[in-house]
């Protein structure tokens, strides 16, 4: 199974790839994947889901509770906006899946 086939469930423990270069301009992110020199632009939110990640590894379950204790959104909304990122981000080669379980 391929990263970017991955089915993302509230287990699965991600972490940031380890071959990329990350700066922090006002509250954005600008993260470079080394291996093909591209950058990318991350907004207000998807910069603080890159901190919460930070240089250790967590869980979808972590990252979607973080964002509903901090903007006080509905967790459907939260669960739905972080699958969405991590899955761009794990298509983008910015972050990788180190361990994936099936609910159930």
């Amino acid at each position: 199974m391929t990263q970017s086939s991955s089915v993302l469930t509230g287990t699965t423990l991600i972490r940031r790839h380890p071959n990329l270069a990350w700066r922090k301009y006002g509250d954005e992110m600008i993260v470079v994947t080394i291996r093909n020199s591209r950058i990318h632009k991350l907004n207000t939110t998807a910069a603080l889901l890159w901190e919460w990640i930070g240089n250790a590894s967590l869980s979808l379950e972590a990252l979607i509770q973080n964002l509903v204790t901090q903007f006080e959104v509905k967790k459907e909304q939260a669960q739905a906006d972080v699958e969405k990122f991590v899955q761009h981000l794990l298509d983008a080669g910015i972050l990788e899946i180190i361990l994936s379980r099936k609910n159930g």
